[in-house]
C-alpha cells in the first residue's frame, strides 16, 4: 500500500455541537462519505466510471478528538501505489487534497454553487497534471511527451471526475443526511487549505428534486406573511413578485432568545432585511431563503 493519507470530515452545529450525533443519521452519512471517496479511488484507477459503490473500500475512518462546536471524524485513504499509469506515484498530501477537493466538488455541484465546483476541478487537474511532470521529472523524453500532450490530457481526466461525480448524486444526498437537522454545517478538511463549508442553503438544493441555484451572501427586505414557530420557519412577500410568499428558513441562534427580531417583525407589522442565502430554480423565482441573520427595519407594513 502506499503513503497514508488523512483529513477530517466535520458537521458543525446543533447535536454536533455537543459532539453528537443520531445514528439514523450519521450512519447514511458515513455510507454516502465513503461512496464518494471509494469512488473517485477507483475511476481513478481503473479510467472508468463507478456506477456502484466499489465493493473494496479506500476509506477508512475514524472518530477523531471532539472540536469545540461539531462533530468531527477523521478519515484515512489507502490506496495502491499504481493509481493511474499516466500518474503512479501520489504522495499523501496529493490524496489528501485529491480526496477534499473531490468531495467538495461533488457536494458544490449538485448543491447549486458550480462556480465554485469549476474552480475546485480546475485544482484537481493541476494537482493530477503536476503530479505526473514531477513522476517523469529525470526522463527528459517522456517529460516532451507529457507537455505536447497535457492539453489533451487534462480534458479526459477532467471529463472521467465530472462523469464520476455525476453518478454520485445519491451518496452526496446521504452525506448531508445531519445538515439542517442534527447539524447546522458539514466541512471536510486535508489540512492543506481552507474547508469549504457546506451550508443548510446547499445541503437543501443537494436533496432537491429540481436543480437549484444557491446564491452567495446577500441581505434582502421582506414584508412579513406569517411564522411558525416550531418549523423555525416564516414566510416572507416576494420583493421580486409582490403577491408571491416563500418560505424563509431560520438557522441563526438568535431565534430561540426571547423577543428575537423575527417574532417582532411578525407581531408588530415590521419589514425585515436578513443575511443569508436564496435557493432558486434556475432562471427562475427564489424559492427559499436560509437566513443567518436579521434586522428591523422601523416602518411598519402598510
Amino acid at each position: 500500500m502506499s503513503d497514508i493519507a488523512a483529513g477530517a470530515f466535520s458537521y458543525d452545529g446543533i447535536l454536533a455541537a455537543q459532539h453528537r450525533l443520531p445514528a439514523r443519521h450519521l450512519g447514511p452519512a458515513l455510507v454516502g462519505l465513503d461512496a464518494i471517496v471509494s469512488s473517485l479511488f477507483a475511476a481513478l484507477e481503473t479510467g472508468v466510471v463507478q456506477l456502484k459503490k466499489p465493493r473494496e473500500t479506500t476509506l477508512v475512518l475514524t472518530v477523531g478528538e471532539p472540536r469545540a462546536g461539531s462533530y468531527e471524524l477523521t478519515w484515512i485513504a489507502q490506496v495502491a501505489p499504481s493509481l493511474l499509469p499516466l500518474w503512479p506515484h501520489f504522495s499523501d498530501a496529493i490524496q489528501a487534497n485529491l480526496v477534499e477537493h473531490f468531495v467538495n466538488y461533488v457536494m458544490l455541484w449538485f448543491g447549486g454553487r458550480r462556480r465554485e465546483a469549476d474552480l475546485l476541478m480546475d485544482k484537481m487537474i493541476d494537482l493530477l497534471a503536476a503530479e505526473r511532470v514531477r513522476d517523469h521529472d529525470d526522463r527528459q523524453r517522456e517529460r516532451e511527451a507529457i507537455y505536447a500532450d497535457r492539453q489533451r490530457e487534462r480534458e479526459s481526466i477532467r471529463a472521467l471526475l465530472h462523469q464520476q461525480a455525476l453518478a454520485l448524486h445519491g451518496a452526496a444526498k446521504f452525506a448531508v443526511t445531519p445538515v439542517g437537522r442534527s447539524a447546522s454545517s458539514f466541512s471536510t478538511s486535508s489540512g492543506y487549505g481552507d474547508a469549504t463549508q457546506v451550508d443548510e442553503a446547499t445541503a437543501d438544493a443537494i436533496r432537491a428534486k429540481e436543480e437549484l441555484e444557491v446564491s452567495d451572501l446577500l441581505e434582502m427586505t421582506f414584508r412579513v406573511e406569517g411564522l411558525r414557530d416550531q418549523r423555525r420557519t416564516m414566510f416572507v412577500y416576494d420583493p421580486e413578485d409582490d403577491g408571491r410568499v416563500f418560505p424563509v428558513v431560520i438557522a441563526d441562534p438568535a431565534f430561540d432568545q426571547p423577543g428575537n427580531n423575527y417574532k417582532r417583525a411578525y407581531a408588530e407589522g415590521l419589514t425585515i432585511t436578513l443575511t443569508g442565502k436564496t435557493t432558486r430554480a434556475v432562471d427562475g423565482p427564489i424559492k427559499t431563503f436560509h437566513a443567518i441573520s436579521a434586522r428591523l427595519a422601523q416602518q411598519s407594513q402598510a
